[in-house]
């Protein structure tokens, strides 16, 4: 804080002879805390898009490797050269583009309005801002570690917050950070909202109860109100979620019960899916024993860990991870799960 002096006191005080000058005292400035600003990894989420009608942009003479793939059919309309519009696409449609790039992201009709990763981002975190000023000690979660991913060559936003303040544990030595993943999309695959998370060893974790939750349409679902509230959802089913596995590490599991709890679901359905899983679990099992929770974090870096994705869809492999994650939860929705890791003192 500055120092402040009252030189009007000391003339008061004492005048000086006529020949002494005294200069004022210059304050002493402290210097401005130096605020550390997170940092993010990944992708650029923030490229600037721009919403233009079809017509004025038809023969402008975009590339057509500037169009995305997830365009799909669409992409024809799109490279037509020719001023009129080929007959079946609505006239009043509008194509969304990187400004910069010019890359197509989307096709869209006179309804879809635009709302951009950096809304989405701005009122997700500002819901932080205002929480702590309000002195909501609930939502005080603390810095996260925050990484960017694109999905369909930038149409896709799955923007990952990590909560590394926020623990609990599935075993002693099983410590599991809160996380949670930002979404937004520019081709109508996702709506803004949230899905809850955890992370552990680099796996990233889901469970039954995790689903995406939707702000809502358009800017309107970006309220304090909603934003909040979704948040407190996710913290819920997490805390929910991590004590009701908490005894797995106890629950033995034989080959066969493997088997059974992999055909809950088509991912495992053939040969190659088979192989991929125990490709996966094979070491996790060696290091910590066939149990259910180990069962458990290999079901969930199989959808999670992109050295298991195929090398065409690496890319992709955030959105993989949701896609994968549907299997891991009709997994442990399902009877045979429930069966087998009941505790031991409920176990019929």
């Amino acid at each position: 804080m500055p120092i402040t002096v009252d030189l009007r006191a000391q003339r008061e005080a004492y005048t000086p002879p006529p020949a002494l000058v005294i200069e004022p005292e210059e304050p002493v400035i402290e210097e401005e805390p130096v605020i550390e600003i997170q940092e993010e990894r990944g992708a650029n989420v923030f490229k600037e898009v721009i919403l233009e009608p079809l017509r004025v942009l038809t023969g402008t003479g975009v590339a057509p490797e500037a169009i995305s793939d997830s365009v799909g059919n669409l992409q024809q309309v799109i490279e037509t050269t020719g001023s009129p519009i080929p007959d079946g696409v609505d006239p009043s449609a509008h194509w969304l583009l990187e400004t910069q790039t010019k890359r197509v992201l989307a096709v869209h009709g006179q309804q879809y309005r635009l709302v951009t990763n950096r809304q989405v981002v701005d009122a997700y975190e500002n819901a932080f801002t205002r929480a702590a000023q309000a002195g909501l000690q609930a939502y005080d979660l603390g810095n996260p570690t925050i990484t960017n991913n694109i999905g369909d060559q930038g149409a896709r936003m799955i923007r990952q917050y990590v909560y590394d303040t926020e623990i609990m544990h599935l075993a002693p030595n099983v410590p599991v950070a809160f996380e949670v993943r930002l979404l937004n999309s520019y081709n109508g695959t996702f709506k803004a909202g949230i899905i809850a998370g955890a992370t552990y060893d680099g796996i990233g974790l889901t469970w039954g109860g995790a689903a995406v939750q939707n702000f809502g349409k358009h800017t309107a679902g970006l309220s304090l109100e909603t934003i909040m509230g979704n948040i407190g959802n996710a913290l819920r089913s997490w805390n929910s979620a991590m004590q009701s596995a908490s005894h797995w590490h106890n629950v033995t599991l034989d080959i066969p019960d493997l088997e059974l709890i992999l055909n809950q679901t088509s991912a495992f359905s053939t040969d190659r899916g088979r192989t991929t899983f125990y490709t996966v679990s094979a070491p996790l099992f060696r290091m910590n024993g066939r149990t259910a929770l180990t069962m458990y974090l290999a079901l969930c870096k199989w959808a999670s860990d992109p050295a298991f994705v195929q090398q065409a869809n690496r890319d992709n492999a955030a959105v993989v991870r949701i896609n994968r994650e549907r299997n891991v939860r009709q997994i442990l929705r399902s009877d045979a799960w429930a069966t087998y890791t009941q505790p031991m003192e409920n176990a019929a």
